[in-house]
């Protein structure tokens, strides 16, 4: 979920970016082909990123919590229309917002051990593992961790024993990793397979090698898979790896048994995720560009959980029928829209326009951008997470210069005659003076809107 060199998936703020190694667009926003299949391989790892957020409990949890964080980063907005930090709200209030961020970082930052001898791992062997609660309220765990003691090993053998952690960002890489790896795999068989990093990877692939030695990649995968169903991930895999062994151990085939139990998480839960989606569309019912925004990232999300509810490992089939050409990258796009695409091209870092922000989705019938709105959702959750620090929120003047996240691909008039505004504080283009009768810039947008009353949610 990082964003790597090469390519990676901003989580909730519904983006893609590719590096230059991995060309989808020219510089006039022509498709071209993948350059290679492990470059498509590739692709498709942060587009599956993409469809675990908008499908699945655990990412459209990621997702309904940002929001309801940024509920209470609005309540920190001051006279001048920035924030004064979280340090003035009161003391319930100041609570919630601590356990939020801590369920926010929990789900978001993968772990890394601190090693001594072995530098750059290229296996990892779990030892023993126990789930321990990581983040708990008055009934129990909320989300769990498998603490692990391991050994970690280098090309040239020489081993580290060390204790590891694993949950939902290891879990959510696992996933994207081993599509990728059976995409790449299928289309070129005889290529050999990229080397990726132990952490994140390919610790719940040893995990699940250690509770249930002998364990296919398949039925990996589809425990995985099943574990993203639920709202602990961790404890999730926990129970269907006890699926999976139960079968083999009754000559069973685990596949089986492990989508039969994802079929009952995603009954189970259905019901109460779609009261929660129904919750947020009402709340954003106006006809605001947010609002209509929310509620195109839910319709999207309604449409893949009823993918997800004929078949709980949907992206599986989608990866045969990529590779064996039953269904082509474009049908796809049509049918389950990838989130836009920044494409980064080669050239100074201040050039203007040096990128391009591509979107799948189809034109308005007026002509307009369809994702207008989602690049502005992606604006404000961009602002807010500037002030996340250390389960509280920093006030705006403390804030770090960093530029906007469109800086390259933009080229409007603010950007053009005052870029120190979009290369460090890109919040003040909300009261930037240059704006004309057809409104600010998207993330001038996203500040506005940020501002209380509760009304302009729906202006």
């Amino acid at each position: 979920m990082a964003v790597s060199a090469i390519a990676g998936y901003l989580p909730e703020k519904l983006i893609i970016r590719l590096g230059t190694e991995i060309r989808i667009i020219d510089r006039n926003g022509t498709p071209v082909p993948f350059p290679t299949s492990a470059a498509f391989a590739v692709f498709m790892h942060e587009y599956m990123h993409y469809l675990h957020n908008i499908s699945t409990v655990c990412g459209l949890a990621g997702f309904v919590n940002t929001l309801e964080l940024w509920r209470l980063f609005r309540l920190t907005i001051g006279p001048t229309g920035y924030s004064v930090g979280s340090s003035q709200l009161d003391g319930a209030t100041k609570e919630h917002l601590e356990r939020l961020m801590h369920v926010l970082a929990t789900a978001k930052i993968a772990r890394q051990p601190p090693l001594r001898t072995v530098v750059t791992p290229v296996s990892v062997e779990i030892l023993s593992s126990t789930l321990e609660g990581k983040v708990e309220d008055t009934h129990g765990a909320v989300l769990s961790t498998f603490v692990c003691d391991a050994v970690v090993r280098d090309d040239r053998g020489t081993a580290e024993r060390c204790r590891i952690e694993i949950g939902i960002p290891e879990i959510m890489e696992a996933a994207a990793w081993l599509l990728e790896r059976r995409i790449a795999s299928a289309l070129a068989p005889d290529a050999s397979e990229s080397p990726v990093p132990v952490f994140p990877y390919k610790l719940v692939s040893a995990l699940a090698e250690y509770l249930l030695p002998g364990i296919a990649d398949e039925t990996v995968l589809a425990c995985i898979l099943a574990a993203l169903l639920s709202s602990d991930p961790a404890d999730g895999l926990k129970e269907v790896l006890r699926v999976a062994k139960k079968a083999t151990d009754e000559a069973r085939d685990p596949l089986d048994a492990v989508r039969n139990a994802a079929a009952e998480v995603v009954t189970a839960n259905e019901s109460a995720l779609l009261q929660r989606l129904s919750a947020i569309e009402t709340e954003f019912a106006g006809n605001g560009i947010m609002a209509v925004a929310i509620r195109t990232i839910l319709s999207t999300a309604r449409d893949a959980l009823v993918r997800r509810r004929s078949n709980p490992f949907f992206e599986i089939v989608l990866v045969e029928d990529l590779v064996t050409n039953r269904l082509s990258i474009d049908a796809l796009m049509r049918q389950l829209p990838s989130c836009a695409v920044l494409q980064r091209n080669a050239g100074p870092a201040d050039e203007i326009q040096r990128d391009l922000l591509a979107s799948f989705r189809p034109r308005n019938a007026d002509g307009s951008d369809p994702e207008d709105g989602l690049r502005v959702t992606h604006a404000i959750f961009d602002f807010l997470g500037r002030h996340t620090e250390a389960g509280a929120l920093m006030t705006t003047d403390s804030l770090p210069p960093r530029q906007c996240p469109f800086y390259t691909c933009c080229d409007l008039r603010l950007r053009m005659v005052d870029p120190a505004i979009c290369s460090s504080s890109p919040w003040h283009s909300a009261d930037w003076h240059g704006w004309d009768h057809q409104g600010r810039c998207w993330y001038g947008a996203a500040v506005a809107i940020t501002r209380p009353p509760m009304a302009a949610l729906g202006s």
